[in-house]
């Protein structure tokens, strides 16, 4: 979802072909409703990203997270997908996507509530500490 949001805001000015905006144009209300059921049917929906094509930079992917939630996700429901069912979903869910002993140990702890504002996980300045593989990588204990 977060690609095809980038794709619709840039548009034909960023280089991307006509043909292409008007299709996006067309699908996004589908593809919209079909998350929507997948949700209502108690379907698993993994946080995905289309990384490395057009607009959909590394590291970008959290805006799909907002996304969920302009959909009727839940805050928490969102960060699951990103999470939980991911892992779950890539047959990882015993080595990560929750915190656990012996799982992997990649966190963030932000200034605030995600809870009540998802946004925060979007912004660099609310996020105070970062561990990868069980190592701090910024911010202090």
């Amino acid at each position: 979802m977060w690609g095809m949001e980038e794709s619709l805001s840039r548009g034909i000015e960023a280089g991307i072909p006509a043909f292409a905006v008007e299709k996006t144009h067309r699908i996004k209300p589908f593809h919209l409703e079909s998350v929507r059921m997948a949700r209502e049917a108690g379907v698993g929906v993994a946080m995905g990203t289309d990384a490395g094509t057009p607009f959909n930079m590394h590291g970008g992917n959290l805006g799909e997270l907002k996304r969920l939630v302009e959909v009727g996700y839940s805050p928490m429901e969102a960060i699951q997908a990103g999470t939980q069912i991911a892992a779950k979903i890539m047959g990882l869910g015993e080595e990560l996507g929750t915190i656990g002993e012996g799982k992997l140990a990649d966190l963030i702890v932000v200034e605030g509530d995600p809870v009540e504002d998802i946004g925060l996980l979007l912004s660099a300045e609310a996020i105070r500490l970062v561990m990868q593989g069980g190592k701090l990588v910024k911010g202090e204990w």
